[in-house]
């Protein structure tokens, strides 16, 4: 995997997940356009996810159990965003730090583990909307990550909006630490991460003895 997030596919390998890669004129694949249009039933993605889990342990190549992996944390990361500040956040973040585990598993050429929690469903919430597309780039991840502090167990990572919701489950998988992800950047209401302390946004308990703030 290069550092876009691109990986080679072999005609062979994009056949087993052709419903999810975009095939280019000039032999070259990225991910499907088909999931990125309007909003989805939450039913719908929560069975998409389970679909994709069981397909994930027949796949012929590592290449195509990415692909499958990457789908899985693009749909959970969508609803874990859309629970938030609902009770079920907590349910669909685990779902979250579970893809995002996996995926860097199968990028480490482990195997992958195996799916302990379903998506919620929360009826008050309606169908889904899918956000732009989150760089979900693992590699430079790991690369920032290698520049933390040694003594990061009691660092809390902190991420602003869908851009970086990928980044804590990350860390928490990588390094062994906490993470919050807020709704929004601050900039939607006029506020700013930068001029704020943490505790206008996070229940001061809940933050380690120390943080990194990415905005």
């Amino acid at each position: 995997m290069n550092f876009l997030g691109m990986f080679p596919l072999t005609q062979k390998q994009a056949g087993e997940v052709k419903d999810l890669v975009y095939f280019h004129k000039d032999g070259t694949f990225s991910r499907g356009r088909s999931y990125y249009y309007g909003k989805h039933a939450q039913e719908k993605l929560a069975s998409q996810r389970r679909e994709l889990f069981s397909r994930l342990w027949s796949a012929d190549s590592e290449e195509a159990a990415a692909v499958l992996a990457d789908r899985m944390l693009k749909i959970s990361g969508d609803v874990t965003h859309a629970h938030k500040g609902l009770d079920s956040y907590d349910w669909a973040r685990k779902c979250l730090d579970e893809d995002v585990a996996r995926f860097l598993e199968i990028m480490d050429g482990k195997n992958p583990t195996s799916m302990k929690t379903d998506l919620p469903i929360n009826s008050k919430l309606g169908e889904i909307r899918v956000n732009v597309e989150s760089q979900n780039n693992f590699k430079i991840l790991k690369m920032f990550m290698e520049c933390l502090p040694p003594d990061i167990k009691n660092t809390t990572v902190i991420t602003a909006g869908y851009g970086g919701i990928y980044i804590g489950p990350a860390a928490k998988h990588v390094l062994g630490t906490e993470y919050h992800n807020l709704r929004y950047s601050g900039r939607k209401n006029g506020d700013n991460l930068e001029h704020r302390s943490l505790s206008h946004f996070i229940d001061p308990s809940k933050i380690g003895k120390s943080t990194v703030t990415i905005n």
